[in-house]
């Protein structure tokens, strides 16, 4: 099983490619959120195959 991941700048951005993910029937989705600043943050979607 591989991990893989896909950087986003909004939250919009990563929830649409969950969508796609799920369509591809890919499992174990997540998305995490790091704060680069106070009013900066990156969300990371990571899955696996």
């Amino acid at each position: 099983m591989k991990m893989y991941s896909k950087q986003y700048k909004t939250l919009n951005g990563a929830q649409q490619f969950v969508k796609l993910l799920k369509q591809k029937e890919k499992n174990d989705i997540q998305i995490w959120e790091f704060p680069l600043s106070s009013d900066v943050k990156i969300y990371i979607v990571i899955w696996f195959e």
